[in-house]
């Protein structure tokens, strides 16, 4: 499975690329949404993981833009906004998952397989 991260938080970032290396998933990392948007919209990736606070374009920026444009890749935003408005706003936006920051890498690869 080809999995897109879109992370600014370096030291996140090559976390969560060892993790799910480590569980046999094939990573590209990019660190702002208007890269991630348009590497989602390339449509070479099986799943997105999204953070919300991006340069350039936030992730739910990205998240709308895909929506609106029929997009329907899986998305989980990975965020360190746990608020339940942000969470609600993930889903009503069309995320199928939401996964607060701080995390278990074991936790998000368990909600990929899901």
């Amino acid at each position: 499975m080809k999995v897109l991260l879109i992370e600014d938080e370096a030291k996140i970032a090559e976390f969560v690329i060892q993790g799910l290396s480590s569980a046999g998933y094939e990573v590209t990392h990019v660190d702002d949404g208007e890269r991630g948007l348009a590497e989602i919209l390339a449509g070479t990736h099986d799943l997105t993981i999204l953070d919300v606070m991006l340069p350039k374009l936030n992730g739910f920026a990205v998240l709308q833009k895909i929506r609106m444009a029929g997009n329907t890749i899986p998305v989980i935003i990975l965020s360190a906004k746990v608020d339940l408005p942000d969470r609600l706003m993930g889903f009503e936006m069309g995320a199928d998952d939401y996964l607060p920051k701080p995390f278990f890498v074991e936790e998000l690869v368990a909600r990929i397989k899901a």
